[in-house]
């Protein structure tokens, strides 16, 4: 019996060390992050039908959002497993609307699921074939005559500017498992940042505000959580430990806080981490949020499996109140 409970006040003891030690590096993160902070610029869980839209990322001017729309425009009889669907392929592809609504329109036919802009608004870097481009932009519309093709190797996902204007971070395989890669916004330059004090790949990266650390998922005992660690791929450090399977991070521009969707058997929601205190808030129901330029809104995709046509664009403000439906689903 004793020796019983001297075991449980070990592991007791484990578990406080292992929280205050997170708080702690947590605070350390917050704090250098706030100080040194500039200007701020996978593997999918398929739902009865897929979202209409998905992956939406905010202009920096926060006038415009790049998505990718899949052309949905017939959902018919429903079955146990879910709905009948169909598509029109001359609609699926990387779309821009004004963060009003306004002026929904195709940028490129059947591709550029994944796409972030430059700090500056005058670029945009977009995944398509397990590659990665990147293309000017030009008002409302793309230059594609001068499109740069960055990667030729491997298949490449998830590329993230930094906030900085010099890096593209992004997920690839050229060296198994996907883990998380960097290059210079030419294409020159890339460098792994390898992840080899965890299991699994690491997937879709995002900067922080002052572009010295990068948050990610990575697959951790078979389930993904969410990890930070320094742009050069030291002190990787474990930011979930739960049930629940996080994904897609966005660190806020004020970098206080660390937006995602996380699923569990519930469904699909979105939560937000608060750093100062390691505490998630759930705020939605809903994947792919991105945050709004001045950190106010959150842009996400509502996840509704009972109405599959709510699973469009809204806005909400970064507490979760005040949803806005932006994208809508228009049957031909």
């Amino acid at each position: 019996m004793n020796r019983t409970v001297s075991e449980i006040k070990k592991n007791t003891f484990r578990q406080n060390m292992k929280t205050a030690l997170r708080t702690l590096l947590l605070l350390v993160i917050l704090f250098s992050c706030k100080d040194n902070s500039t200007e701020p610029g996978s593997p999918w869980i398929p739902d009865p039908v897929p979202p209409l839209d998905e992956y939406p990322t905010w202009s920096p001017d926060g006038t415009k959002i790049l998505y990718y729309h899949r052309g949905i425009i017939e959902i018919s009889e429903k079955h146990y497993w879910g709905y009948d669907y169909s598509t029109d392929i001359n609609q699926i592809g990387l779309w821009m609307v004004n963060s009003d609504g306004t002026n929904p329109h195709l940028l490129i036919n059947k591709t550029g699921i994944i796409a972030d802009w430059s700090p500056d608004g005058n670029w945009i870097v977009f995944e398509t074939g397990g590659q990665i481009y990147k293309t000017p932009v030009s008002g409302d519309s793309l230059v594609m005559s001068q499109v740069v093709q960055l990667t030729t190797e491997g298949r490449n996902f998830f590329p993230a500017w930094s906030p900085d204007g010099e890096w593209i971070a992004f997920d690839s395989n050229v060296i198994e498992p996907y883990s998380i890669w960097k290059m210079y916004s030419d294409g020159s330059d890339k460098t792994q940042l390898r992840v080899s004090e965890f299991e699994g790949d690491g997937r879709s990266p995002h900067w922080s505000p002052d572009t010295k650390r990068i948050v990610f998922q990575s697959y951790y005992n078979r389930e993904p959580e969410l990890f930070i660690m320094n742009s050069d791929g030291s002190s990787v450090f474990m930011l979930t430990e739960n049930t629940i399977y996080e994904r897609y991070p966005k660190w806020s521009p004020d970098c206080m806080s660390i937006v995602f969707d996380g699923h569990d058997n519930s469904g699909s929601y979105i939560y937000v981490m608060n750093l100062n205190t390691g505490n998630s808030k759930r705020i939605a129901e809903g994947i792919h949020p991105d945050w709004s330029p001045d950190g106010a809104k959150i842009i996400y995709v509502k996840g509704s499996l009972d109405d599959p046509k709510n699973n469009t664009l809204w806005i909400m403000n970064r507490d979760g109140s005040g949803h806005k439906q932006l994208t809508f689903y228009h049957q031909q």
